[in-house]
């Protein structure tokens, strides 16, 4: 069977990306959270007691009967707030997934920038040390 042009990926990625946004809420958007102390009201970038962490999510599956969706930024942020991370901004970005039946039915990426001093207690959970998300660097 002959393989795809990779470029056929791209485009469909785009596509699936496109519709996901276009058809969800603002999860796909950036979200500032309260502010756990005073001062700078929409930090963009890491500082020193600041940084990026990132987890991806995946649910579903192709192929079943209901439609799974994925989770909202708020219920994913709840397992940070129950152990006492401070949150200054969040970015729920959606990923391609695949059409085969065993492939999930979602797939999203959750940016958090929190206190540097809350990394471990992010890492427990499986977030890891990232950078600005793309959405904000304009590297989509």
């Amino acid at each position: 069977m002959k393989r795809p042009h990779p470029a056929l990926f791209i485009v469909l990625a785009f596509a699936l990306t496109c519709c996901v946004h276009c058809n969800s809420s603002d999860e796909g958007a950036a979200h500032t959270t309260p502010q756990p102390e005073s001062g700078n009201n929409r930090p963009e970038q890491a500082t020193q007691d600041r940084v990026w962490v990132t987890r991806e999510f995946t649910g579903g599956q192709q192929c079943q009967g209901m439609p799974a969706n994925a989770p909202s930024a708020e219920f994913l942020l709840s397992e940070l707030r129950s152990r006492n991370v401070r949150i200054y901004r969040h970015v729920l970005e959606p990923m391609a997934v695949c059409s085969a039946c065993n492939c999930p039915a979602y797939a999203v990426k959750m940016f958090v920038m929190i206190a540097a001093a809350d990394l471990a207690k992010a890492r427990s959970i499986g977030y890891q040390l990232q950078g600005e998300p793309p959405s904000l660097t304009g590297e989509m």
